[in-house]
């Protein structure tokens, strides 16, 4: 039996590189493109629009999406929740 040469080992572990960045890529993927599709606000063409670059561009379009518009719409969420807790009565008015 002849040892493994040390091409073969470092090609091995390239494919191995890549087949792990490949599904992490791809989880990646999935969740952005989930989270686009369920957190976007329902008013204007935003969840459309950003569902369909996500959609056409892969990890450009989730890479764009997780750091220039998830961030943003997180923090208004975050100020319309700290908003309302100072004010009990708009959550209740905006309720019905």
């Amino acid at each position: 039996m002849e040892p493994i040469s040390t091409g073969t080992a470092l090609f091995g572990l390239l494919m191995m590189v890549f087949a792990v960045t490949g599904v992490l890529g791809t989880m990646f993927w999935v969740w952005m493109l989930i989270e686009a599709a369920t957190k976007e606000p329902d008013g204007g063409s935003d969840r459309i629009v950003w569902v369909l670059i996500i959609w056409l561009t892969h990890m450009i379009g989730s890479a764009l999406y997780f750091f220039a518009r998830r961030p943003r719409r997180r923090s208004q969420a975050t100020s319309l929740t700290r908003r309302n807790r100072r004010r009990p009565d708009l959550i209740y008015m905006r309720a019905r």
